[in-house]
């Protein structure tokens, strides 16, 4: 290339460089309380326009190759960006930057936690209502929705209302688990550990009839590797006929539980819990 066209490059590179030094610097000031002590409700919902907003105002000390940070910049660069956190595990910096919804899904299932180990010790008589919910998110983490998010989030999490989660011993089959996600590749490289464990697979819309009520879970099984096995039902390799009818025409999602030493006990459990709780094993 051309002296000019060089120069051009190195200067790109450069601009890049001191944007991502100060994209780094303003996460760490932000994320502060997070990054010294390592509790998830202390991280701030930081979206990438208010992010782009305040690299801006402290561009002026990265010299002459600095450009003004701008949302679509950012999203550009930050999946391409990691970083190594206090337990020496390496995540994706999109962790550092939740949006508000993310913080009342971590705020509700600390609630929903609160609430199992409370009824499993006799501390409280009845599951929490949304309403209850929502006085709670408010007055312990400083949060502010409504009932329906409330009961969106819920739902997304795999939470189930206060009338099922009452019936009897519904919590302790919530407390452990991950999240619900989506049954993708995407999703099941992202979050599922090669290691041993039970899961449940569920429906994303709809729920399934049972004689005590409805629930989205529709199986309930276990692995020595939870990842190659989730990978395996999404390419239909199993004799169960209406487990396979379920994943040929549903979208579905997964959560998943690790438990290396006693997935099978663990599993059983979980199975004569569910029921227990809805009255038939699932589907």
């Amino acid at each position: 290339p051309s002296k000019k066209s060089f120069l051009h490059q190195v200067r790109r590179v450069n601009s890049r460089n001191a944007l991502t030094h100060c994209l780094l610097k303003t996460i760490a000031r932000e994320q502060k309380d997070y990054l010294s002590t390592g509790d998830i409700l202390r991280l701030k919902p930081l979206p990438q326009v208010e992010l782009a907003k305040r690299m801006n105002q402290s561009m002026n000390n990265l010299g002459a190759y600095a450009l003004p940070a701008c949302p679509s910049w950012l999203s550009r660069l930050i999946p391409n960006l990691s970083i190594r956190l206090l337990g020496g595990s390496e995540q994706p910096l999109n962790v550092l930057l939740p949006n508000r919804r993310d913080r009342i899904k971590w705020a509700l299932r600390e609630l929903l936690n609160e609430e199992s180990r409370k009824i499993i010790e006799g501390g409280l008589q009845a599951p929490y209502d949304d309403c209850q919910l929502q006085e709670l998110l408010h007055r312990q983490f400083d949060i502010s929705t409504v009932r329906r998010n409330i009961s969106a989030v819920r739902r997304e999490l795999g939470i189930p209302s206060a009338y099922i989660r009452s019936q009897d011993f519904w919590h302790l089959l919530a407390v452990p688990f991950s999240n619900v996600y989506p049954l993708t590749i995407k999703e099941i490289t992202l979050h599922v550990p090669q290691a041993s464990g039970v899961y449940e697979l569920c429906l994303k819309e709809g729920q399934v009839t049972y004689p005590k009520g409805g629930s989205t879970i529709f199986y309930i099984g276990r692995s020595k590797n939870l990842e190659k096995r989730l990978m395996e039902h999404l390419q239909a390799r199993t004799k169960n006929k209406i487990l396979a009818q379920y994943l040929g025409r549903e979208t579905c999602g997964f959560r998943f539980l690790v438990a290396e030493d006693s997935y099978t006990h663990e599993e059983k459990r979980l199975y004569d819990l569910f029921i227990s709780t809805f009255g038939a094993p699932p589907a």
